[in-house]
């Protein structure tokens, strides 16, 4: 019926992925309901039919207030991802749904408060960044994901003047527009997201074989104008990126890892007075800074 009304769109079925904390991951209702789903779908020859099948990733949605900034820096959510979105894979495949992808339909680092109440200085400092792009590079480097909505920008749709409804008060504020409405101010995660995208513009993502220490990830990727490299460096150290040929670098960092764009603490920011700009800079080097997200080329 959908493709005989619209027969160029995209056909999404939400699909359930393993639990962030559980000791028993294959046994939880979210992955159990996705194997009563796929079975019904292919009991209904529904095999070859879906484009998409669209868990949600959300690594961080139970850490505490206390815990959240140190467990952004930690590389147990990339595992995570990776260990759910395999599952995943390996269930689609079990079912016949082998020619289907991923649509990551929601995923962040955080959703939309911690610890029932609003944050918003967390969800967008310099920590939270990390884990942005960290989870970034997990979610694209996976064979099977096609694309995916971030949580933080998904709200933005929902603003009504006449309601008394910015954009602040609905979901997590990433994105600012001052006074004029013609000036964006980013924030760390929202930094981390436009670098990720310049990184993986006209560019193919290609395999690497750099040998790396813990703390310390990277992509490669292929373009009409080089190589070049996304690294996060989530570590207190500086590190020397160890690749021959490249001579620069575009870096995201901060003095600390709780430092945030948002001034107006614990809450959201709804006057551009009250955000300070966090924005990537250029250097002739490829010396990543402790807690640093880089494009190196």
């Amino acid at each position: 019926m959908l493709r005989s009304k619209l027969p160029t769109a995209k056909v999404i079925v939400c699909l359930g992925e393993l639990a962030a904390y559980s000791s028993n991951p294959e046994g939880v209702h979210a992955v159990v309901w996705s194997k009563d789903l796929l079975a019904g779908l292919k009991e209904l020859g529904m095999n070859g039919q879906i484009d998409c099948f669209a868990p949600h990733l959300y690594p961080f949605l139970h850490d505490k207030v206390n815990e959240l900034a140190q467990n952004h820096l930690e590389d147990y959510s990339v595992r995570n991802i990776y260990r759910s979105l395999d599952c995943m894979d390996d269930l689609l495949d079990k079912y016949g749904f082998g020619k289907s992808k991923f649509y990551i339909s929601e995923w962040g680092t955080q959703s939309d408060e911690i610890g029932n109440g609003s944050r918003n200085d967390l969800i967008n400092s310099m920590a939270a960044a990390i884990a942005t792009a960290k989870d970034m590079m997990a979610i694209y480097s996976h064979p099977r994901v096609e694309g995916s909505t971030l949580h933080t920008f998904m709200h933005a749709s929902y603003i009504s003047r006449e309601l008394g409804k910015p954009i602040s008060k609905w979901g997590c504020q990433t994105i600012f527009i001052d006074a004029s409405g013609k000036r964006f101010i980013g924030t760390p995660l929202s930094e981390a997201v436009k670098l990720f995208i310049q990184f993986t513009k006209d560019a193919t993502l290609t395999p690497d074989n750099t040998a790396l220490p813990g703390g310390i990830h990277c992509l490669r990727a292929d373009s009409k104008h080089g190589v070049r490299y996304f690294v996060v460096n989530s570590t207190p150290n500086a590190f020397n990126f160890p690749v021959k040929g490249v001579t620069k670098r575009l870096s995201l960092f901060a003095d600390y890892v709780t430092l945030t764009s948002i001034l107006k603490y614990g809450t959201y920011g709804d006057k551009s007075g009250e955000v300070r700009e966090i924005v990537p800079r250029s250097f002739e080097n490829t010396t990543l800074p402790p807690y640093s997200i880089n494009i190196v080329e």
